[in-house]
């Protein structure tokens, strides 16, 4: 086959097409065999990077190398000042999937996840682990494409008018799987940041690092906890992640700490590692199959050297679509911390209006008020809200100064209560302090005597009065006995004196 003198052929056998991708890395081009005319892909980066990656990537291909979901790599070189990896070509990615269709089933998410774990099985196996576990970085084969194709597949955008009509909706996932037929296989790219986790040589796995370490790698969206809180990456944190890549498919892109923005790296990975820490499994995986909330709880228990049971991963999933435990719908739990909206375009009646006016002035603090707070007992403090600077931020007008905008996350946490509390001696919790026989002035502030009567009767200091036959017994009861209490003592201090003048008045009888 003859060429233009302007044609670039890299390697002498494949002639670059068109550039279709684009990474912090390097750059993607569509490529063709001269020889055999098949269609490839050239992943090239500078060779004055000063990290360089592409030499390590096609090393990892070499190790992986049939294995399930793994491209195979056809030449590794330089060219023209860059280097060069061939690999072959797929098709679209996970993320233009999620954002081509409005949702994704959970028995697609459930076959996508099952091929998912299959792949990273084969890479720990053979010694590595991913690191870099997000959408972007796997693909479909070649044959399953998005974009202008799926416009030219699907019926409704053949039949619509593009001058007199408005385009029809997006299609559903089931559309595009239905027109892209059986081949919806998964393949795993860009190996750049995949390390071993064992010595390829002697087979022993490296020890965890000691130290925390301070820059993290991989995506903040999809790390693991063990990765933000700075250990050493291994097995456990590439199931982990993958744990939050199939929540991320089955909530359309809605996990709890999206949309968080910062300055610098390291703030955005600390309030990350902050909300992921803060939030109940309950809460993020509410009303999905339980499947999916113990495939991230398995994987946050597994510890540092500890091998995945992946054919345990796959039962849970696939028990996601079957009669079982794993199907149930996660409910919320008893000290959730998502608060439930409030109806929309309700207005309060001219009545109600004027009982809440009551209310509120009934509940006005009073004087030497103290407030209560054992409704927050169950209830850890949120770290998405800084305390130190704004301690009464609930709403995004007041985060202007901010770092973050936590546009997501402040929608599920309760607001700071600035309702007053009940007075202290009616609150259900309140318990009256125990007498303390050191200390005198607090005996003669919590109860006084007087001789009323033939029997010495005290008083309590807010106005509780109770008897008892001697003046010295159950002194260390004082302040301590219950209503209930309180009341037989009195009863039987009646029966007690009745008895006595029943007695006075046979002895007086003639």
């Amino acid at each position: 086959m003859e060429s233009a003198s302007n044609d670039v052929i890299v390697g002498g056998r494949w002639l670059v097409l068109s550039k279709i991708g684009e990474g912090s890395f390097g750059e993607v081009f569509k490529a063709k065999d001269i020889a055999q005319n098949g269609f490839y892909a050239i992943k090239r980066e500078s060779l004055e990077l000063e990290f360089p990656q592409l030499h390590h990537e096609s090393i990892v291909y070499d190790a992986l190398a049939g294995g399930p979901c793994i491209p195979k790599c056809h030449w590794y070189g330089q060219h023209d000042g860059f280097d060069c990896i061939v690999i072959d070509l797929l098709g679209s990615s996970l993320k233009d999937l999620q954002s081509a269709v409005t949702d994704i089933p959970i028995d697609i998410v459930v076959d996508l996840g099952c091929q998912l774990i299959s792949c990273l099985e084969h890479m720990h196996n053979k010694g590595l682990v991913y690191r870099d576990i997000k959408p972007e970085n796997f693909l479909f084969s070649a044959s399953c494409v998005l974009g202008n194709d799926i416009e030219m597949n699907w019926p409704p955008y053949a039949r619509y008018d593009k001058e007199n009509s408005p385009p029809p909706s997006p299609p559903s996932c089931r559309t595009v799987f239905s027109n892209w037929g059986k081949q919806t296989a998964l393949y795993a790219v860009d190996f750049g940041l995949a390390t071993w986790w064992r010595n390829p040589k002697t087979k022993k796995p490296y020890p965890e690092c000691k130290k925390p370490i301070k820059f993290k790698t991989g995506t903040a969206r999809y790390a693991s906890l063990n990765v933000h809180r700075g250990r050493t990456h291994s097995r456990r944190d590439d199931m982990e992640s993958l744990g939050y890549l199939l929540l991320d498919l089955l909530l359309a892109g809605e996990l709890p700490w999206s949309g968080v923005t910062a300055r610098t790296s390291k703030a955005g990975w600390d309030r990350l590692k902050a909300i992921k820490e803060e939030i109940l499994l309950e809460d993020l995986c509410l009303g999905l199959p339980h499947g999916i909330m113990d495939f991230i709880d398995y994987t946050r228990r597994l510890r540092f050297n500890d091998r995945p049971d992946y054919d345990h991963l796959r039962r849970l999933l696939r028990g996601c679509n079957e009669i079982g435990p794993f199907s149930r719908l996660v409910t919320p739990h008893p000290y959730t911390r998502m608060m439930p909206s409030p109806p929309k375009y309700q207005q309060p009646q001219p009545q109600q209006q004027q009982q809440q006016q009551q209310q509120q002035h009934y509940n006005q603090p009073k004087k030497y008020h103290v407030r209560d707070n054992s409704h927050e007992i169950n209830r850890r403090r949120s770290r998405s809200v800084s305390s130190r600077s704004r301690p009464f931020a609930n709403n995004l007008g007041d985060q202007q100064d901010d770092v973050f905008v936590m546009d997501d996350l402040l929608k599920e946490l309760p607001p700071i209560s600035t309702a007053p509390s009940p007075p202290l001696q009616n609150h259900p919790n309140y318990q009256k302090r125990r007498f303390d026989k050191s200390n005198a002035n607090q005996s003669r502030n919590n109860y006084r005597y007087h001789s009323s009567s033939s029997q010495h009767q005290y008083h309590y200091k807010h106005g509780q009065q109770g008897g008892h036959p001697k003046r010295y017994s159950n002194r260390y009861n004082v302040g301590w006995n219950s209503p209930q209490q309180q009341q037989q003592q009195q009863q039987r201090l009646w029966e007690g004196h009745h008895q006595q003048q029943m007695r006075d008045c046979s002895l007086h009888t003639p």
